[in-house]
């Protein structure tokens, strides 16, 4: 078995047992074997007694899970003093207005929780980066310190995020919470640490600054990143090669793996593609692997792997919802049309993507299609916008507009499609007002054929 399998049935088995410590150590071995300094770091804080056993020495970095005690027990001591200074200004205000002497009250203090270190001139890094907690982490700061201190070196400041969770999922458009932010030297130490969520804490939390916009500027990057990221894969899958520009996804239909660009995409392409390269698994690239709806490669658990796991679409029956999800982040979800016995259970690849079906954008398939796996399944618009939530279809998954055109540009060929009861949850959060938009960039009809879908 070569390193590439090695990793990949390690990777699959932690994200089983995640807490088999001996997995973690092994899977940190072979990152190491491969000079992935970051990723074997990660594991081995997650193997934590098991490599000290092994390789007879503390790992270095776990000296940050002492880091976060400190401060946690700095802020504790800051929430005393500022109590304490408080009682003292009352008790002095009381003996000022009793002498009836004016006076100025000034306690020096602040209410931020800052940890200060030495202050490092402008590195040249990356602005930032955001890390998030872990699904039902029992301590989300310390299930994101170690993925900080892995990134930490690239970027100038690195900030932890916990999203909403609802039962295995967590909601990308729900609410979220800042945990802490780090700011970078040189050297990739963290020099300076802020925390912003009190009940995660326990501590008078810093105000979160310009954080939330370096949040809302991450939070597009990685929409960009994910659909590009599936795009590529989706690309390499249906030719048997990557793509040597990101106008070669841009084409016609039926060629049509993305229906255009956003901004930014085009400066994320090649490092993206790189970064591709470096980590890709094995694929078989032909259309049987594609109409057989193969699983995609199942995704490792470091922190920098979040940035290109690609996109997949799961119908729930049950709820009529269709989420897009990447892992267990739920990206979009929509309220959907069914046909309830109708509508096929099982799993599905989307095989053709067309715009305007049959010329029209007004008919019974609405202004985009989706095919299943070559069958006469779809998803696709509806001129019956009341069936929505739903049994009344023949069989296809219908879908309000708006949502369907958000769906079309964010999935492209080839993309994963599980259709069954359950694992959507009913609360997901509404899709955003800011849609996300493709810019079009090509003929996309199909004049030539006469679609006749299950309504």
């Amino acid at each position: 078995m070569d390193e590439k399998e090695n990793i990949y049935y390690l990777k699959l088995f932690v994200k089983q047992h995640p807490d088999n410590r001996m997995a973690w150590y092994l899977l940190g071995k072979e990152y190491e074997g491969q000079g992935k300094e970051a990723k074997a770091n990660y594991c081995y804080m997650q193997a934590g007694e098991i490599y000290e056993a092994f390789e007879r020495r503390s790992h270095p970095l776990a000296a940050v899970e002492r880091e976060l005690e400190q401060l946690k027990q700095w802020n504790e001591r800051k929430r005393a003093r500022r109590f304490r200074r408080r009682t003292a200004m009352i008790a002095g205000l009381l003996l000022l207005l009793t002498a009836s002497a004016p006076g100025a009250l000034d306690t020096g203090e602040t209410d931020s929780p800052v940890y200060k270190a030495v202050n490092e001139p402008d590195s040249g890094k990356e602005p930032g980066t955001v890390v998030l907690a872990d699904l039902k982490a029992e301590d989300p700061l310390g299930s994101s310190w170690g993925k900080m201190v892995s990134l930490g070196g690239d970027y100038e400041t690195v900030l932890a995020v916990q999203l909403e969770e609802l039962g295995e999922w967590r909601l990308w458009l729900g609410d979220r919470k800042l945990l802490m932010s780090a700011q970078t030297g040189q050297d990739g130490a963290l020099r300076e640490v802020r925390l912003y969520d009190a009940e995660t804490c326990d501590c008078i939390p810093a105000p979160a600054g310009d954080m939330e916009e370096l949040l809302d500027a991450w939070s597009y990057e990685q929409e960009t990143r994910w659909v590009l990221a599936s795009a590529i894969q989706a690309y390499r899958r249906m030719t048997g090669q990557w793509p040597s520009s990101l106008e070669a996804m841009i084409r016609p239909y039926p060629d049509n793996v993305l229906s255009g660009e956003r901004p930014g995409m085009r400066e994320q392409f090649a490092p993206l593609l790189r970064h591709m390269q470096r980590t890709a698994e094995p694929v078989q690239a032909d259309a049987a692997q594609a109409q057989s709806g193969s699983r995609n490669p199942v995704p490792g658990s470091d922190p920098s792997e979040l940035d290109v796991r690609p996109l997949a679409v799961v119908v729930d029956k049950s709820t009529h919802r269709l989420a897009v999800v990447s892992g267990n982040i739920v990206v979009r979800s929509y309220e959907v049309g069914l046909g309830g016995d109708l509508t096929p259970e099982g799993e599905f690849v989307i095989t053709e993507k067309v715009k305007n079906p049959n010329g029209t954008d007004k008919g019974p398939y609405g202004s985009r299609g989706l095919v299943l796996s070559g069958s006469q399944y779809a998803i696709h618009g509806t001129d019956e916008p009341d069936s929505i939530g739903l049994d009344e279809s023949l069989g296809c998954v219908r879908m309000k507009r708006a949502d369907l055109e958000e769906l079309y540009d964010m999935v492209p060929p080839g993309t994963k499609v599980t259709i069954q009861k359950g694992s959507v949850p009913p609360d997901s959060a509404e899709p955003p007002e800011n849609r996300f938009r493709l810019g079009r960039g090509q003929d996309e009809t199909n004049p030539d054929r006469v679609y006749e879908w299950l309504q």
